[in-house]
C-alpha cells in the first residue's frame, strides 16, 4: 500500500514475482478495506488520507498475528522506525529495497504466523 503510483506498482511487482497475490491500495481507508484473507501487509508510512502509523495500529487490532512490513521513503530517520514497530509494524525498511529480501522477509514473516485463509 503506498500513495505513489510507480512505488506501489513496483512493489506489488517484486511481491507477485515472490510467488503472492498482491493487493494494491492508494490511501490508508483503501488498505483498510482490503485486508481480509491477506498473508502479509507492505504499508507506506506516508499515505495521503492516514498516517502509516494510524493504519499499522488499525491494521493490528483487527488481526493482531498479520505480519506487516512497513516501507518509507520520507519517513527515515530515528524515531521514525521505532514508531512504527510501536505502531505494531514487524519491521521498518527504508529503501532501497532488495527484492530478494523482501520475499524473504516476507515468506518467513508469514511462515511464522498462526495458521489463517491467506491469498498466496
Amino acid at each position: 500500500m503506498d500513495d505513489d503510483n510507480a512505488k506501489r506498482y513496483s512493489l506489488s511487482r517484486v511481491v507477485a514475482m515472490g510467488g503472492y497475490q498482491p493487493r494494491e491500495a492508494a490511501s490508508g481507508l483503501d488498505a483498510l478495506a482490503l485486508l481480509d484473507d491477506v498473508s502479509a501487509v507492505v504499508l507506506d508510512v506516508h499515505l495521503p488520507d492516514l498516517h502509516g502509523f494510524e493504519v499499522c495500529a488499525r491494521i493490528r487490532q483487527q488481526y493482531p498475528a498479520l505480519p506487516i512490513v512497513h516501507v518509507s521513503t520520507v519517513f527515515v530517520d530515528q524515531p521514525y522506525p521505532l514508531a512504527g514497530r510501536f505502531a505494531g509494524a514487524n519491521y521498518y525498511l527504508v529503501p532501497p529495497i532488495e527484492p530478494s529480501g523482501l520475499i524473504e522477509l516476507l515468506d518467513r514473516l508469514v511462515q511464522s504466523q498462526p495458521a489463517r485463509p491467506a491469498s498466496r
